[in-house]
């Protein structure tokens, strides 16, 4: 059951990140800063918890929070 709900949870989040470059790809513009914003998450997540072996929670949580500062750093100056 693990394995179908790790599969379930791989299936959407790649679905949210496909969605939100499809969205874009409609209004006739390309960008792929929220793929690069996924990734720095991804990896600051990756590293919490296997480097440090915090919990997959609060590793994910750093994760998020690390990349909506870093979408924010870029975003306010526009």
């Amino acid at each position: 059951m693990a394995y179908y709900f790790g599969l379930l949870q791989t299936i959407g989040i790649h679905t949210l990140l496909g969605l939100s470059a499809y969205i874009l790809l409609l209004t006739g513009q390309l960008s792929l800063a929220q793929v690069g914003f996924f990734a720095i998450g991804a990896y600051v997540s990756g590293i919490l918890t296997v480097i440090f072996e915090y919990h997959i929670v609060p590793g994910l949580f750093a994760g998020a929070l690390v990349g909506g500062f870093f979408a924010f750093l870029v975003g306010f100056p526009a």
